[in-house]
């Protein structure tokens, strides 16, 4: 047999959606992509599940990757997928073999987290945490995702790459961008460090795509490039983050577009990689028969027009219940009625719980009002509301609002301990 011209590697060329553990009640993604490279080069393959064949193809010439996807629910329990593959000709396979777990339920638990690595100087509702978090070196960023692992917490979510200094200034990179100039946060590469310390816990990390507070960059494809080629070598990056924030009840349709060429792109770099995002719809314009969303966003979506992957919207409880903001039954019927959109257009429907109030100063800090932590509209009850539905629960934020008992720097101060602390109690009951 001589050398094979296409490689499938287990940590970066496979992926599930949801990441695993995933439960019964999931309508489990599979995504393998394989990569050649003698462009043009005609592949044999054959995927199995559990020892039964699911795919194969013979004789398909690949110019990059050659992209598979299937969807299925799963028993309970330990599971085996396999991969053969050669070029067209040679004798015999080579093989890429990984084990899956699928749990049985869903638990109203959180296991992912958005995380920022440094906001704007001047930006009064972060000036709870920005000095703290501005601070932090690779190796506290390190620590700080070990204790999330400690914490369950499965998947982080890197909201901002590109961040203006201050409101009105330039944007910067956190990372070693030739397209814009350097933040002023402490960490040389903190991407890296929550990247290494996620592959050795076994997370999944988005990188996100910028946010300038004021619409979108006009060159995110180029980064993307960048932070493709800084990372993609490793495991433990998962996906992609749109940053720009959008209303669910608003009908745009420059904002499909926009999704549209960024999820194209991403499919381009690396097809398994999903592409996420995390709209919100309060409750200004109240469309009963939608959950608070624009009808025609539903009917986009189960038109199968929708450009991402998974959407993750933001819940919109707590900090003040007036002022547009929803309830927990509202949130939980917004949730009823995305699943029913994204089941037919086989979308996968994650929560982003949102985990900070607004103290008399417009700052950020951990809940206290609408219920607190748990209450009529508390936060133990957000996450209750949406875990029906919901394939993973995310919240917004960590650092700044779940401060490990310890911890250097205390990102948040001590009502971010307690927080953190009371979460992981609420937490250990469960298990």
């Amino acid at each position: 047999m001589g050398d094979n011209v296409f490689s499938c590697n287990s940590g970066i060329d496979i992926a599930f959606i949801p990441f695993m553990p995933a439960t019964t009640m999931d309508n489990v993604e599979l995504r393998i992509q394989l990569k050649t490279t003698k462009p043009g080069a005609l592949l044999d393959a054959i995927v199995l599940v559990d020892g039964k064949e699911i795919h194969s193809v013979k004789k398909q010439p690949v110019e990059n990757f050659y992209f598979f996807n299937n969807f299925s629910y799963y028993k309970e329990g330990a599971h085996s997928l396999c991969v053969r593959f050669r070029e067209s000709g040679q004798d015999g396979f080579e093989e890429t073999n990984l084990s899956f777990d699928i749990e049985k339920e869903r638990k109203p638990l959180l296991s992912g987290g958005f995380i920022m690595l440094g906001p704007p100087n001047d930006r009064m509702p972060c000036s709870t945490f920005t000095k703290s978090t501005k601070q932090m070196s690779e190796k506290d960023w390190e620590r700080y995702i070990n204790e999330m692992a400690k914490l369950g917490i499965k998947c982080i979510i890197i909201t901002v790459t590109v961040q203006l200094h201050t409101m009105d200034g330039e944007n910067t990179a956190h990372y070693d961008s030739k397209l814009y100039p350097r933040s002023d946060i402490s960490a040389k590469d903190p991407i890296r460090a929550i990247l290494r310390s996620a592959e050795a816990n076994g997370q999944h990390v988005f990188i996100g795509l910028g946010h300038t507070y004021c619409g979108a960059l006009p060159n995110t494809t180029d980064v993307m490039d960048e932070l493709h080629a800084l990372y993609g070598d490793s495991p433990a990056f998962y996906g992609w983050y749109e940053s720009e924030e959008v209303n669910m009840r608003q009908y745009n349709d420059k904002l499909w577009e926009r999704w549209q060429t960024l999820r194209n792109h991403a499919l381009s770099l690396s097809p398994v990689k999903p592409f996420i995002v995390s709209p919100y719809a309060d409750g200004e314009n109240n469309y009963d028969k939608t959950g608070s969303i624009h009808p025609e966003f539903l009917r986009r979506l189960e038109a199968g027009d929708a450009s991402f992957d998974i959407i993750a919207p933001q819940d919109m409880v707590g900090h003040t219940i007036e002022g547009g903001r929803l309830t927990v039954k509202e949130s939980g019927e917004m949730y009823r009625h995305l699943a029913k959109s994204c089941k037919i257009a086989q979308k996968h429907l994650w929560a982003n719980c949102e985990a900070f109030d607004f103290n008399d100063d417009f700052q950020l800090v951990p809940r206290f009002n609408g219920g607190g932590m748990n209450g009529e509209n508390g936060y133990i009850q957000q996450i209750e509301a949406v875990h029906p539905y919901a394939e993973k629960i995310a919240t917004f934020m960590l650092n700044g609002f779940f401060s490990p008992k310890g911890f250097e720097p205390v990102i948040g101060g001590e009502a971010a301990v307690e927080q953190c602390e009371y979460y992981r109690s609420y937490k250990n009951s469960l298990e």
